[in-house]
């Protein structure tokens, strides 16, 4: 049986509960539960099978954990596929010499090259068959951009591919060292030392980061370290080749990529995975490096109280690690499917083998690890990803700062905060404690609430009014600060608030709650998306302390936090945040009114990506327009939800639903008494986009005019929104030729961004669009450096993945433009790789880019590989008349021209040009000079040199007001020439 993640959360508490019951009232408990189906009740009975018998493995029976998209497959038979491979197979020029070693997902084997080119080993992984089709797919091209790491720390994955047997291969480069923790106390390394070695693999996985790869399997057996002391991490991203998931990129299957002893958290009830996981990971390696005992104590749990402790408990303090009795050491001869430490720490004569393999006493090294070390493990240790470093970088440079004896970063946790996390431990099992306290009591405690939540209304609305006033106010005597009054800018003034809201308020806790969240949503609004969670936190925290569990506070925040998980490009773990909110929902007696109007918004967002899931989210839409228009017929969440629908319907290419949608979304929200300007300019920037995807150009214009003085005279020239919508507007002037007014839009806009060597989201992105612009007046050679510097920042932040290929594009486009073929193919490999991996294959981005990449590999002469990228949008079109269809016809058109297939390329290019004139969605206009050329050679080949000229003509005029006079396009070809020079 397969579990959603829904199903695994339900499940587990089951479980739990079981097994705090005398083993002789489990099955009778289990009998009394009538809300199991069999399938369900079979998993539970299993383990308490496997239970009974002692085995501190019995959780190995738990089924695979797969993503929500697919949770219907089956896995079973694929995963049993045979590996009857022996001695002397050979794997391309590589044969296979002896085993290294075997487990439950597969074998390594250590391989030698005798192909007669070159000498030399490698370690070949064969791994059990494919979950699914979209494993196979996701594991070549996820296999191509792992090999492309290449790092002196990092084992390199030389390559990968599948057996005719089913079975998965990789080929690593082959390392020949001792795992970490072997290695430093061989040579009894001191805590100085293991802290440089340490370093090292903080390094390879800040490239590895900075590369948008995640490792999610960091162990001492992952990390070898060769005897002159470099460290190598294997198996680096191994765990992302082989997941089975077509929603997200991090997922988990217990008992396969996962090692319990040094999984995170996320990775185990299934939220999101990101760079923090890694730095979990380190932490606990760390942990057992520097102590030689585990953070938990892993010898006496069991596999699922492991579980448990790693969710729930705090970890140990590093100093006094080693002095716990029973806690067990991590350690390389960890399997993958066991952990088997078996070291009792609190022996004398452990504790003092422990300490010279370290050089030193067990008094000097307990401290050694106190003070400073015990802060930086605490922090990496955090159950919250964060609450942890930042990046792996951080956490290096804590380590650094440490071994400098310079203060560090991290700060110990006070009381108030450890008293916080027992509320955020343990607030499933608070919650279903006050639902039955609240149906005991008859809803007096709730009734209560009510009528002081009446009463305080008016007085925490005049306070509210009277903070924020005096927020910006520059004689405001209640802030300190170092500069004159009069001289603090507004975003020095927000965060001095922000912080004051608690001092300020802390015996008003619904005062507070209001302006944090109201603070929390300007951040977002200045794509301050850090302060913006750490304000949403501090949020959280209050509602635990001060409100009931079913309280409308509580049920927002559950909300506000599947709106965050649910709204990033791979909502991992939203199936996860949208049950909660719903149980939360459903137990408050909530389901007819606007917080359920709110769930069915967010679930919209996560069931779109789903078979049928066009059909489902538009139900969910109106669902909770409907509930919307009955409970806050004049609210902004109407506005919203109808902005949602209009999206919708812009993701499917119905534009004029969507049009008329955001058009009622604008006229509801301008008939409101006080108007959400950001809001109302993204609705607007929205409709600008769906009007010129309509080629409603004039309109879209007038739209995006519209928006833009609109936010001149509210956010000002400095405002990201203001930036974005120049940005488009300025687009769509260069779509519809209008050269000039674009490049006057973009002298008005680029003097008021951030300097560019300044990481900005917005700023980045109207860059790009400034370059692009520069590529099209034939300043290729500008845009390059401009696109290089917002690269740097991209790859410095792992969330900017959407828009670093967006960049990739235009870098390709700008890098074959001068002729630098190899950085061109290198770019546009790369987004399309990164973009297949990630979207459906017939999404207008992947078919844009495929026809990027086949034109530079024609430019480059290799027609064959041209060729297979145009047939794959063309076999993607269905049906639709898309231009970068249009396009791959005229790819396809260029190609049997080049190959003297003169009626294919007739063919070919009538029908380019045709759907062309019918197209629909996204378009250029200096598309149409490219199909028009493209036809053109296709009738100079057939010696019909007479019409090619007049069609170059056309195409020629045409480019003249799209492309700047230094763009080859602008230059007029004569076809008589053009065809002798083919023949």
């Amino acid at each position: 049986m397969q579990l959603t993640p829904i199903q695994f959360s339900r499940l587990s508490r089951l479980i739990n509960e079981a097994l705090d019951k005398p083993e002789s009232k489990r099955s009778e408990w289990l009998a009394s539960i009538a809300d199991i189906d069999a399938a369900e009740r079979s998993v539970v009975e299993r383990v308490f099978s496997e239970a009974s018998g002692g085995s501190a493995e019995f959780t190995l029976a738990l089924p695979d954990f797969p993503s929500a998209m697919e949770s219907g497959n089956h896995r079973a038979t694929e995963r049993a596929s045979s590996l009857d491979v022996a001695a002397g197979e050979r794997f391309g020029p590589w044969r296979l010499d002896r085993l290294l070693g075997s487990g439950g997902m597969g074998q390594v084997w250590l391989a030698l090259r005798d192909d007669g080119r070159f000498d030399g080993r490698a370690a070949v992984k064969l791994v059990r068959g494919f979950a699914s089709e979209t494993t196979r797919r996701r594991f070549d091209v996820e296999g191509k951009l792992l090999a492309r790491l290449e790092h002196p720390n990092i084992a390199r994955l030389i390559d990968a591919g599948e057996r005719n047997g089913g079975a998965a291969y990789l080929i690593l480069e082959y390392v020949d060292g001792l795992p970490i923790d072997r290695w430093a106390d061989e040579r009894r390394l001191s805590v100085q030392e293991r802290l440089k070695l340490f370093l090292q693999i903080c390094t390879a996985l800040s490239y590895a980061h900075a590369n948008l790869i995640v490792h999610r399997d960091i162990k001492p057996s992952n990390i070898l370290v060769q005897d002159d002391g470099q460290v190598k991490l294997l198996d680096f991203g191994v765990a992302k080749l082989l997941e089975d998931n077509a929603s997200s990129e991090l997922t988990m299957e217990v008992g396969a990529a996962l090692t319990p002893s040094y999984a995170s958290p996320e990775q185990i009830d299934g939220r999101p995975i990101g760079v923090s996981t890694d730095v979990y990971s380190l932490g606990v390696l760390l942990f057992a490096l520097l102590a030689g005992a585990s953070p938990y104590d892993v010898t006496r749990l069991t596999r699922l109280q492991l579980v448990r402790a790693v969710l729930e408990v705090p970890p140990l303090r590093l100093s006094t690690a080693s002095r716990t009795r029973a806690n067990g050491t991590l350690s390389s001869t960890d399997s993958d499917a066991a952990d088997t430490g078996v070291l009792d720490a609190g022996d004398e004569a452990t504790l003092q083998r422990v300490a010279r393999l370290r050089s030193t006493t067990p008094e000097r090294l307990q401290r050694a690890l106190r003070g400073d070390l015990d802060v930086i493990l605490a922090q990496s240790l955090k159950k919250l990803p964060s609450e942890r470093y930042a990046s792996v970088q951080a956490f290096a440079d804590d380590i650094e700062r440490y071994l400098n004896h310079q203060p560090i970063r991290a700060r110990a946790d006070s009381v108030t905060y450890r008293a916080a996390k027992f509320v955020r431990r343990n607030w499933i099992a608070v919650t279903a404690a006050a639902a039955v306290g609240m149906a005991t009591a008859g809803g007096v405690t709730a009734t209560l609430w009510q009528a002081q939540q009446v009463k305080a209304e008016a007085a925490r609305a005049n306070t509210i009014t009277e903070f924020l006033i005096g927020v910006f106010s520059a004689n405001d005597t209640r802030i300190a600060n170092e500069k004159p009054r009069g001289q603090m800018t507004a975003r020095e003034l927000l965060d001095v608030s922000a912080e004051r809201i608690e001092r300020d308020f802390a015996d008003y806790p619904d005062t507070q709650h209001d302006l944090l969240g109201y603070f929390a949503e300007i951040y977002g609004g200045l794509s301050e998306d850090k302060r913006y969670d750490e304000l949403r936190e501090r949020q959280r925290v209050l509602i635990a302390k001060h409100y009931p569990p079913l309280s409308v506070p509580a049920i927002e925040w559950s909300l506000q936090r599947a709106n965050r998980v649910c709204g990033v490009a791979v909502p991992v773990g939203c199936d996860v945040a949208l049950h909660l909110a719903d149980e939360l929902i459903r137990r408050a007696g909530k389901d007819d009114s606007a917080l359920r109007a709110d769930w069915l918004r967010h679930k919209a967002r996560f069931v779109q990506g789903q078979p049928n899931g066009s059909t489902q989210r538009e139900a969910a839409l109106r669902g909770a327009i409907a509930l919307l228009e009955k409970h806050e017929p004049r609210g902004r969440r109407l506005v919203t939800a109808i902005a949602d629908l209009g999206i919708a319907y812009s993701d499917e290419l119905e534009y004029p639903k969507a049009i008329a949608q955001y058009r009622r979304a604008l006229q509801l929200g301008q008939s409101l008494p006080s108007q959400n300007v950001n809001e109302a300019a993204t609705i607007y920037s929205n409709l600008g986009l769906a009007h010129s995807s309509s080629s409603q150009f004039d309109e879209a214009i007038d739209v995006l005019q519209t928006a833009s003085a609109l936010m001149t005279k509210t956010g000002g020239a400095t405002d990201p929104t203001h930036w974005s919508l120049l940005q488009q507007l300025a687009q769509v002037y260069q779509r519809t030729g209008q050269r000039e007014k674009a490049m006057q839009v973009f002298a008005e806009l680029l003097p008021n961004l951030p300097p560019a060597a300044t990481a900005h989201r917005e700023a980045d992105r109207a860059r790009n669009a400034y370059a692009d612009a520069l590529i099209y007046e034939g300043r290729a050679s500008e845009a390059i450096p401009i696109l290089e510097e917002i690269e740097r920042h991209y790859l410095a932040n792992v969330q900017y993945e959407f828009l670093l290929r967006s960049l990739r594009w235009s870098m390709g486009w700008a890098y074959q433009a001068v002729g630098r073929f190899d950085d061109a193919n290198r770019s546009l490999k790369l987004a399309l790789d990164e973009a297949v991996a990630r979207e459906k294959p017939e999404s207008q981005m992947v078919l844009a880019l495929r026809e990027s990449y086949g034109n530079l590999l024609f430019e480059m002469g290799d027609i064959d590989s041209a060729a297979k990228e145009f047939s794959e949008i063309v076999a993607r079109a269905n049906g639709r008349k898309l231009s970068h269809v249009a396009l791959g016809h005229g790819g396809l058109a260029r190609v049997a021209a080049a190959r003297r297939d003169i009626a294919v390329a007739l063919a070919e290019s009538d029908t380019a040009l045709s759907i062309w004139a019918n197209k629909t969605g996204f378009s250029n206009g200096r598309m149409e000079p490219r199909l028009q050329r493209m036809r053109a050679d296709a009738l100079a080949a057939a010696g019909l040199i007479d019409e090619a000229q007049a069609m170059e003509d056309r195409a020629w005029q045409t480019s003249q007001r799209f492309d700047g006079p230094s763009n080859p396009t602008t230059q007029r070809r004569v076809m008589k020439l053009v065809s002798a020079n083919k023949r």
